[in-house]
């Protein structure tokens, strides 16, 4: 699987593989690499497995080449929606934490938002903030956010 996926994706082409060596693996027989291009640009490997040998043919690469280049298309569009989810997820804490700036009552409130929102949008397990006292010049400890608990549980479970 690996080494056919690799190979696929670097030589950019479709590799057959009719009889996979007995030993390799205890059931694969027959395997097809089919590297996913838009253009030039590799986005993914579609390994194809089958128990019986000969299964995958030279026959078969004008089906695999038509197949490939919609699921290089589907998985391109996945990812960047993927990354404009994330974007609007981080866009959307950093208004949180705009809109806390703006609205806060108090500083430990705003600080603790801060924190908060940080520790989330990153998807970090704690957030630290600190602050900088220049008159003793050290670091004072003033808000954290954690989840630690929260995944110890999780892990326990």
């Amino acid at each position: 699987g690996a080494a056919l996926a690799a190979q696929a994706a670097s030589e950019r082409r479709i590799i057959i593989q009719r009889q996979v060596p007995e030993g390799v693996d205890a059931v694969v027989r027959s395997a097809a690499g089919l590297p996913l291009l838009i253009g030039e640009a590799l986005v993914g490997v579609c390994t194809l497995l089958s128990d019986q040998p000969g299964f995958f043919t030279e026959q078969l690469e004008p089906l695999l080449l038509a197949i490939a280049a919609p699921m290089a298309l589907a998985l391109q569009n996945a990812q960047l929606f993927d990354a404009e989810a994330r974007r609007a997820h981080h866009l959307e804490a950093l208004n949180e934490i705009t809109r806390a700036a703006v609205s806060a009552l108090d500083f430990k409130t705003l600080l603790q938002t801060m924190a908060d929102q940080m520790g989330r949008m990153l998807r970090a397990d704690a957030c630290y903030l600190t602050l900088w006292d220049e008159a003793n010049k050290r670091m004072i400890g003033f808000r954290e956010y954690r989840q630690m608990q929260r995944l110890a549980t999780q892990r326990a479970t």
